[in-house]
């Protein structure tokens, strides 16, 4: 197996128990750490920089005020030559065509809206209704009303960018820009999925508050709303000001970028310093 990071494998069947195993794990682990500890950090174009953008428990503050400030980050990273990946297909539906718009090629924009319709018919050949689900209870007390307010507010996170192709399920991207990946929803698997394909930082905006993470990629978690932005220790970063019309989108977006560069440049996260993460993978059919 290539990696360019050190790696180490533990197959639990080649030891006599589970026990041996997770000793064998833990040892590698700590020879792991030993190892990694006397590398030390170069410099690195930004053009090297691969970011997911991601949201969860959206309300009202993520469509007018979190995710369009993600999508200035977006335009901002693309510019300086970095990779943008965003997903969720489910939540492309009632605002493909804005998607399609952006595409690199007609060839590609067909691609956008087959991969939302394919999730809205998958959806109705398991019975169930999107209509149902999504919005979820906790985004319509937000105050998200369609399916389509939560699609125009999630692909904000895009920005103006052009989209240069559509992944797989955890495939890496061959192009640099703006990316979208063709993938589960629901934060977790979302997550797994975009670490899978490299992803090196995560920007998660959140309304009502979502504390997922992952545990090898780190969470810059920001949002709008004073009720999860009070303690400090939720989010990496408060829009609180500019949610009350004391500071301006662009300051937001700018500060917002100065904050990944630093987490790019080794800065820790709170989901870092609190340990969180999972991981999840659909094995029986698709989550929506």
């Amino acid at each position: 197996m290539r990696a360019d990071k050190p790696t180490a494998i533990v197959v639990v069947n080649e030891h006599r128990s589970t026990l041996e195993a997770v000793t064998a794990g833990a040892a590698s682990a700590a020879r792991l750490l030993v190892e990694i500890s006397q590398r030390r950090r170069r410099a690195a174009d930004l053009g090297q920089l691969y970011v997911a953008v991601e949201c969860g428990g959206s309300d009202g503050t993520s469509a007018a005020v979190t995710n369009p400030v993600v999508g200035l980050l977006t335009d901002r990273l693309v510019q300086a030559g970095a990779t943008v990946v965003m997903s969720e297909p489910s939540e492309w539906i009632g605002a493909e065509d804005i998607l399609a718009k952006q595409a690199a090629s007609p060839a590609l924009g067909r691609r956008i809206r087959q991969i939302a319709r394919w999730y809205e018919d998958y959806a109705n050949q398991q019975g169930v209704d999107l209509r149902g689900v999504n919005p979820s209870p906790d985004n319509i007390a937000g105050g998200i009303t369609t399916i389509e307010e939560k699609s125009l507010g999630s692909i904000a996170k895009a920005g103006h960018s052009t989209v240069q192709e559509v992944l797989g399920l955890g495939e890496a991207p061959r192009k640099s820009g703006l990316v979208l990946m063709d993938a589960p929803a629901g934060a977790v698997e979302n997550l797994t999925s975009m670490a899978a394909s490299g992803a090196q930082i995560c920007v998660f905006s959140t309304g009502s508050g979502n504390p997922t993470a992952n545990p090898v990629l780190p969470i810059v978690r920001l949002s709008a709303n004073p009720a999860v932005t009070w303690g400090g220790t939720d989010v990496d970063l408060s829009l609180d000001r500019l949610m009350r019309g004391r500071e301006s989108p662009e300051h937001a977006a700018n500060a917002l970028y100065r904050l990944v560069l630093k987490v790019a440049s080794g800065r820790a996260t709170w989901s870092e310093a609190f340990y969180e993460g999972d991981v999840a993978i659909s094995r029986c059919g698709f989550s929506l």
